[in-house]
């Protein structure tokens, strides 16, 4: 939660981390609108290629977003993703380099889980 936070403070986007079902952590700033709501079926569509899907408009909790997503691979199988809805900063503003980094962490911590 602190590492989305943390992107939340420095780019004043909303970051989420999902399984394949759902919203299962948010930064503070969006926790009332994602938090626990199902995947848009879109993105869900999109994250089963396993692939970067960058600033796609989906549809998430009632309104058309830019979105962001970073599958999160355990064993070359996503199972779920770091998220950022663009709000104030866009996309190529963001250090890819940090997105990845954080993704890295996420995805250590669901190895170490198993």
């Amino acid at each position: 939660e602190g590492l989305l936070e943390g992107l939340y403070q420095k780019y004043h986007n909303s970051f989420l981390m999902s399984d394949m079902h759902h919203i299962i952590m948010s930064s503070s700033s969006s926790l009332s609108l994602y938090q626990r709501k199902e995947l848009p079926k879109d993105l869900l569509l999109l994250l089963q290629q396993n692939r970067m899907i960058i600033e796609e408009m989906i549809d998430f909790a009632g309104e058309t977003r830019k979105v962001t997503a970073l599958p999160l691979l355990l064993e070359m199988q996503c199972k779920g993703a770091l998220i950022m809805i663009s709000e104030q900063t866009p996309y190529y503003m963001v250090d890819q380099t940090l997105l990845e980094f954080v993704k890295n962490i996420i995805e250590q911590e669901l190895e170490a889980c198993v």
